[in-house]
């Protein structure tokens, strides 16, 4: 049997600092389409993951992510 942890702690899927400016920031750190709700050990393993990459592989994919985030914007969906 696997253990169950609570989500304790909250990640943005698409950087907060990968937006361009301080509207974008603010909608990508409330918006609940952005968000996941972990465990402190998921977290801490997310973000190692995430670091494990080079600098420019960590740009095009939050590039990426924020496109794909802004589409879903754009559909009505996501904000607020």
């Amino acid at each position: 049997m696997g253990l169950i942890i609570p989500a304790t702690e909250v990640h943005h899927v698409v950087p907060v600092e990968s937006a361009g400016d301080r509207e974008r920031m603010t909608r990508l750190a409330y918006d609940p389409g952005n968000l996941v709700s972990l465990c402190p050990t998921c977290h801490t393993e997310r973000h190692r993951q995430l670091r494990s990459h080079s600098a420019s592989e960590k740009r095009r994919r939050a590039k990426e992510e924020a496109a794909a985030f802004w589409r879903k914007v754009e559909k009505g969906g996501g904000i607020f």
